[in-house]
């Protein structure tokens, strides 16, 4: 004599498809919507100095290591010194700020 329905026998299976299911479902709710790019859409940070990123970054391609020297070895890139910025600018565009 049987307890149970023999359809009870696919039950495991029709659950182990569900979770993987959600899970897959969650991961790609994670991965869409809480990566870098999405959260921090048009972040801009104030700048201490009217300094612009597009122009020695993008324009004139100067690596972002040369001013952030410290950025692999610290959680934030730090304001460069001064020194840093008078290496090019004692020779070029003088008159800067």
């Amino acid at each position: 004599m049987q307890i149970f329905p023999r359809e009870l026998n696919y039950l495991p299976l029709a659950l182990a498809v569900v979770a993987g299911g959600l899970g897959a479902g969650v991961f790609i709710l994670f991965w869409v919507y809480f990566t870098p790019p999405n959260l921090q859409v048009g972040y801009t940070p104030k700048q201490p100095v009217d300094y612009s990123h597009r122009l020695h970054a993008g324009e004139l391609g100067l690596d972002c290591r040369y001013c952030h020297s410290q950025v692999e070895r610290s959680y934030e890139a730090m304001v460069p010194p001064t020194q840093t910025c008078m290496g090019c600018h004692a020779i070029v565009r003088t008159e800067s700020q």
